[in-house]
């Protein structure tokens, strides 16, 4: 697939968006592709080097179908978390 070729590349960056609203078992599906030896297993038995940086975003706890990531997903990652601008906190009004 696409998203197999792309993981493979060193000059790709792979955004999972709204990561926290995948099924579980997505998300621990792609566990090896962000822990240390950054190698994808698919069921088939193939392992693929993942050289992409893979990023995700995801929205707040509060909204509808969200949910936490998992233990095992966090540990494997660095989050950065970046809060809306003071002056559309709370709104739905576009600047």
């Amino acid at each position: 697939s696409k998203l197999i070729e792309a993981l493979q590349r060193p000059d790709v960056i792979v955004l999972f968006d709204e990561i926290n609203t995948l099924p579980p078992g997505l998300v621990k599906f792609f566990n090896s592709a962000f822990d240390y030896n950054r190698t994808l297993r698919l069921p088939d038995g193939r392992e693929i080097p993942v050289r992409a940086l893979c990023a995700g975003a995801q929205n707040r706890q509060n909204y509808l179908g969200v949910k936490k990531l998992s233990p095992e997903f966090v540990s494997r990652s660095n989050i950065v978390e970046v809060g809306y601008p003071p002056e559309l906190e709370g709104t739905k009004k576009l600047p």
